[in-house]
């Protein structure tokens, strides 16, 4: 195998994995911090629901 395929494996190889560590990092969910300690009012048997909003 000459050089040229070599250094082209190589470029392509590095240039694939930092656009998955890229792709992985811009996509992952980050921390919400929308969430409420209000209740809607309603109890039963001693179990109050809160005010959140499913995800």
């Amino acid at each position: 195998m000459t050089s040229f395929w070599s250094w082209y494996v190589v470029i392509l190889t590095t240039f694939t994995l930092v656009a998955l560590v890229w792709l992985i990092l811009a996509t992952r969910k980050g921390q919400h911090s929308d969430t409420t300690d209000q209740t809607v009012g309603h109890v039963y048997d001693g179990i109050e629901e809160y005010d959140n909003p499913l995800p």
